[in-house]
């Protein structure tokens, strides 16, 4: 505990100064130095798993988010994508938008400085043609084969989602998202939606990537209150007829994608079914699938925590509540695990200001794992200068928390 423990705990670290401080003067056996740490562990009143993010929020974050601002402390809401890059961009704002929100600082800000990050945002919507929002520089700039329209989809949805936080909405309509949902379940339209799910998810060669499209235009019709009825219904009966039982998820029909990227795709789905209070398919099976892809690292991939992190927190947690807490026990642990993982890397500001600092795109899916767990498991302790959030009316990142959820 205090020579390979993470130091995520100043106390822990002094603890591991005294250790070596008695192997040098006092000349102590490892027996020794064992027993003295643990009596300063009573002492110091530490616990084995700490918990506490507050040195990342008050001084590890501010130095990372200052590596993104652009314009000046008057411009709100202004920040790069890559740190390198002079101009701010689209998914600069709305990641930047994400982590205020995960760490409670959105929800601080005035409604006037609101309406400004909001502007800023709206900014980057295409005023001509099917008015996209601006995608470049972000996640397609380093993701290889990205489809246009996949990466249409995914910004024009984070860009509604963080609008939505910001208390406003798109600018102006989404001619796309207006086309596919039309319709009023005629074989004319429903032959429409099935053309889309079969491209994105049956017949997709990467349905980890593809189903932020599948995602999308119901989730951004939810949160801007445009959803057609008919195409909502269609929808989950057409996800409902096509998920596979066995493991809860959905999978493209060549049986291409492994495990881990059928659980990192339904995660996009599942947060639809949140959003409409559709309960979920096959619950307890998709905890059993999401437990046995954790790593013994506590993440879900290789290193740093991602999304795809939160993805295995948030369908544990959910899929769990939906099936009566089933191994709401083994739950727990999943997040005890992840939280070792996070506290000792965030806590770690030359990490944070190296590895997470490639881009914007990468901090808000852990921040918004460790809120997941917050929430969910009060008696883990997590230490936070304010609580970390998920959002009520959110249908991609932000999530779709119940009132359990919002009651720590």
């Amino acid at each position: 505990i205090c020579v390979c423990g993470p130091l995520g705990s100043s106390h822990l670290a002094k603890v591991c100064l005294y250790i070596g401080w008695c192997r040098m003067f006092r000349r102590r056996t490892k027996v020794h130095d064992l027993l003295f740490c643990l009596k300063l562990v009573v002492v110091s009143g530490i616990q084995e798993d700490a918990f506490d993010f507050t040195f990342f929020e008050s001084v590890v974050f501010q130095r990372w988010e200052a590596k993104f601002k652009r314009g000046g402390s008057e411009i709100v809401g202004s920040y790069a994508f890559f740190p390198s890059d002079p101009k701010p961009a689209m998914y600069g704002s709305a990641d930047m938008g994400y982590t205020y929100f995960a760490l409670g600082l959105l929800q601080e800000l005035s409604g006037d400085l609101r309406s400004q990050w909001a502007a800023t945002l709206k900014s980057f919507q295409n005023a001509t043609g099917e008015h996209w929002f601006s995608s470049r520089p972000g996640p397609a700039s380093y993701a290889y084969h990205y489809p246009l329209a996949v990466e249409q989809w995914h910004a024009a949805a984070e860009a509604s989602e963080v609008l939505m936080l910001l208390d406003s909405k798109p600018a102006l309509p989404l001619v796309s998202l207006e086309e596919l949902q039309s319709g009023n379940g005629t074989p004319r339209s429903e032959s429409r939606w099935r053309d889309f799910m079969d491209k994105f998810l049956s017949n997709s060669t990467n349905i980890w990537r593809d189903s932020a499209a599948i995602q999308a235009p119901l989730g951004i019709a939810n949160m801007i209150g445009t959803s057609n009825p008919n195409f909502v219904a269609w929808y989950f009966e057409w996800l409902n007829q096509h998920v596979d039982h066995q493991d809860g998820f959905w999978h493209d029909r060549a049986r291409s994608a492994s495990k881990l990227q059928a659980m990192a795709s339904a995660f996009h789905m599942l947060h639809n079914y949140d959003c409409f209070g559709q309960p979920w398919p096959s619950p307890s099976k998709q905890v059993d699938a999401v437990l046995n892809l954790q790593l013994d690292s506590g993440l879900w991939g290789s290193a740093p925590s991602t999304c795809l992190d939160l993805d295995g927190v948030y369908i544990a947690i959910r899929a769990s509540e939906q099936s009566a807490r089933y191994r709401w026990d083994d739950v727990r642990e999943t997040c005890r695990r992840f939280l070792r993982w996070t506290v000792a890397h965030l806590n770690n500001e030359t990490y944070v200001l190296t590895t997470y600092a490639a881009h914007t795109h990468l901090l808000h899916g852990p921040l918004f794992a460790v809120a997941e767990c917050q929430h969910a498991f009060p008696d883990l302790g997590i230490r936070t200068l304010r609580p970390w959030w998920r959002s009520t009316d959110a249908c991609i990142y932000a999530g779709q928390a119940t009132d359990m959820y919002l009651s720590v």
